[in-house]
């Protein structure tokens, strides 16, 4: 539960349940508090993660990448092997994760 909205959990590369959250939840990444965030860059944001978001955001993956200073090769490679980003990249996607749902927030 993240303040208070269940949510489902989601795959995490390292087999790690502790970390409830959904990536394309931009609300409730919005809403988690600071030591949620910390889990999710803990664990790692799942790479295969980074074209979903894309997509839904009506952007290129390699567009979103190099937006977010992300290296291809680490995240092609990662996607692959089923690995979660690192945690400087995945701290990247979260932020971006993050101003989404503030934006919803606003719109809304």
């Amino acid at each position: 539960m993240v303040n208070g909205t269940k949510v489902r959990r989601a795959e995490t590369c390292t087999g790690n349940s502790a970390v409830n959250y959904q990536v394309m939840d931009f609300l409730t990444l919005y809403r988690a508090d600071p030591i949620e965030q910390g889990r999710i860059v803990e664990v790692g944001i799942p790479a295969k993660s980074v074209a979903m978001v894309a997509k839904r955001m009506a952007a290129t993956k390699s567009c979103l990448m190099e937006m977010l200073g992300l290296s291809p090769a680490s995240v092609n490679r990662r996607a692959r092997d089923i690995k979660p980003l690192s945690a400087v990249d995945s701290a990247l996607v979260l932020g971006l994760l993050r101003l989404v749902g503030q934006i919803q927030v606003m719109v809304v």
